[in-house]
This record gives C-alpha cells, structure tokens and sequence, in this order.
C-alpha cells in the first residue's frame, strides 16, 4: 500500500452564485495511482461545480502516519532521525518521513516527540504540507 499525494484543480460550488476555481492537493493510500486518483474524484464530487482535473500525483514516503483521520486543521511531514547498531557496533542513521494531523506546528512537534520518545530518534525538521486532507478510501 503506498501513500499518494493528489494535486487537483476543479470549480468548488460556494453556495454563491459566483463558483470559484481551486487547486488543492490531498493525501490519499491505496494500491495503484489510478485507484488513488478516483478515491480523490469521488470525494470531490459532491464539491465541485464541474469536473475534476487532475494536475500531478506523486507517492510520498511514508515511514509513519499519526491522527491524518481526527479533525485537525494541517497535515505536517516530520523527519524522525532512528539511530541503531549494527552486529559489529557500527552507530547507523535513517531519516524517515513521518505525517501528522494537528492543528499547529507546535502541537504536531510536541506530538511528534511524545509519540518517539521512548525510542532511539531524534525529529530533525518538521513542516506543512500543502494537502488539505487525507481521504480515506474505504469511508469513500
């Protein structure tokens, strides 16, 4: 299963009688990019005046996710560097990309640093994404 990032431009009803043009991208997991890219249309749908065009998809790296499905106002991407030793007590190092939900940057490092500290990892960087939301497929 991979993680999509899903770049969209489409006509967003606004109630008015004015619709308005938007580009906005979402998080979405499934299989394949075909199966992301319709998870994002369906959802859309019941947003937009016309069609839904898709401007890029790409797979983001995802070593972790935490809360992308509680109502928070962003989607960070933080670096969690993990230090292990391997069999002849060489000290290694891997950066990995972890996605949080939270409604600041404060609260998505706090949470970040409560969620490893128990572990050998240091959060080197951490910042907002572009992606509105994260659309889970199966409630879709």
């Amino acid at each position: 299963m991979n993680f999509y990032e899903v770049k969209v431009e489409y006509t967003r009803q606004t109630g008015e009688d004015n619709p308005k043009s938007v580009k906005e991208s979402y998080m979405t997991d499934n299989v394949d990019f075909g199966a992301a890219e319709s998870v994002v249309h369906t959802y859309l749908k019941k947003f937009a005046a016309d069609k839904v065009e898709t401007l890029s998809m790409k797979i983001l790296k995802v070593f972790d996710t935490f809360q992308l499905e509680a109502e928070k106002d962003h989607i960070y991407c933080g670096k969690v560097k993990f230090i292990t030793i391997d069999d002849n007590g060489t000290e290694r190092s891997q950066v990995n990309r972890v996605y949080v939900g939270a409604d600041s940057l404060s609260d998505a490092k706090e949470f970040l640093h409560e969620q490893y500290k128990d572990y050998d990892a240091e959060l080197v960087g951490i910042e907002e994404t572009k992606m509105l939301e994260y659309i889970n497929p199966a409630n879709v």
